[in-house]
């Protein structure tokens, strides 16, 4: 004869715990002057031409005067002519006095005739006489005529 099987009672299966209703901090922050790493000429990021925040307009850290990589000769992207904001009459460290990248004879952009900025008469340190590569006889631009 057969026996009458009893089914087992259900078995309990813990609550899913619910998703998160509330997004995590977004992470394509923009980054903090005061962050080291951002401004580290040690970042291999922060002087890569593949970095779009390097060559972006919108980046704060690339147009501020703070930013010791934005004024320094050893950043290969400042004096690259590859680098729209070098050549860009938006940017205002480009025209600035107080950049000394600006006004040195070092730097290949101040002194290439395929620079707009270093022949356009609007930018006021072509034209200014506290510019010494304005007046330099060492500054090709300044001797030769287009």
């Amino acid at each position: 004869m057969a026996k009458n099987f009893e089914l087992p009672p259900p078995r309990q299966v813990p609550a899913r715990t619910p998703l998160r209703t509330q997004n995590p901090e977004p992470r394509t922050r923009i980054p903090e002057p005061w962050n080291p790493l951002v401004t580290s000429p040690w970042n291999p990021l922060v002087t890569s031409p593949w970095n779009p925040l390097v060559t972006s307009p919108w980046n704060p850290l690339v147009t501020s005067p703070w930013n010791p990589l934005v004024t320094s000769p050893w950043n290969p992207l400042v004096t690259s002519p590859w680098n729209p904001l070098v050549t860009s009459p938006w940017n205002p460290l480009v025209t600035s006095p107080w950049n000394p990248l600006v006004t040195s004879p070092w730097n290949p952009l101040v002194t290439s005739p395929w620079n707009p900025l270093v022949t356009s008469p609007w930018n006021p340190l072509v034209t200014s006489p506290w510019n010494p590569l304005v007046t330099s006889p060492r500054n090709p631009l300044v001797t030769s005529y287009p």
